[in-house]
């Protein structure tokens, strides 16, 4: 099982995933892809130092 795993490799600190059934039967949505392509070009843009 996909918690077991994590648990074992990350410890208690470590991402909990969820498949995608699991996801829907709590009533979770994924983020429209829009947002996740945003999010993405967001990290792209190089970090301004002053």
């Amino acid at each position: 099982m996909a918690f077991a795993d994590t648990k074992r490799r990350h410890g208690k600190n470590g991402p909990r995933l969820m498949s995608i059934e699991e996801a829907s039967v709590i009533g979770f949505s994924p983020p429209s892809t829009t947002m996740v392509v945003a999010k993405v070009a967001r990290q792209k843009l190089p970090k301004r130092s002053y």
